[in-house]
């Protein structure tokens, strides 16, 4: 994620998404589990590559996370991603994509 701007190079950080389509909501994280922004969303899930607007954030999903990852706590210790699991609320990996050098 990172903060919205019309900046041609930005800075991104590392976090989590969490989406929660039974109450309509997406809560988003950094890898220190400290909540970032939360907000209302039509959303029910993401593809990955997909960029979203979280408030004042510009997100970018890389791939889903398993819900028992997130749950425990190991996401934010160990900063590494699993695969996919299913459930009724998803958790998402969205670090930063390449950047090219400016010269």
């Amino acid at each position: 994620y990172t903060k919205r701007s019309h900046k041609k190079h930005k800075v991104y950080d590392d976090g989590v998404l969490v989406l929660d389509p039974s109450i309509s909501r997406c809560t988003l994280f950094d890898m220190k589990n400290k909540r970032i922004a939360t907000t209302r969303t039509t959303f029910t899930s993401f593809r990955d590559d997909e960029e979203i607007d979280v408030l004042n954030k510009e997100v970018q999903i890389l791939k889903r996370l398993k819900d028992d990852d997130f749950l425990s706590g190991n996401i934010f210790l160990t900063g590494q991603a699993s695969s996919s699991s299913s459930s009724s609320s998803a958790a998402y990996n969205i670090n930063p994509p390449t950047r090219k050098k400016k010269f």
